[in-house]
């Protein structure tokens, strides 16, 4: 894979086989992630107190039960089916 969404499109229908929701670090673009699915859930979610970003199949895995105020937790975004995001910078 060379880093591109045209490489990445390629590596998936030529290696991939069946339901995925993936996500995909590059060694060669260090701090970047691709979060690709096709109709399998995948939901991320930044938490900037701890500088993370985590991924799950189910948006309740993401859920901080620690009695935050609305406005301290984290936005979770699903990634849309048949779709691939880039996230890093």
């Amino acid at each position: 894979m060379d880093g591109s969404l045209n490489g990445l499109r390629d590596a998936l229908i030529n290696h991939v086989i069946g339901s995925y929701a993936l996500a995909i670090m590059d060694t060669h673009r260090p701090g970047r992630v691709w979060f690709v699915t096709n109709f399998k859930p995948l939901y991320m979610a930044w938490y900037s107190d701890l500088k993370a970003l985590f991924f799950a199949s189910l948006d309740d895995y993401l859920i901080d039960d620690q009695g935050r105020p609305i406005w301290d937790t984290p936005a979770i975004r699903r990634v849309e089916p048949y779709t691939a995001m880039e996230v890093g910078g």
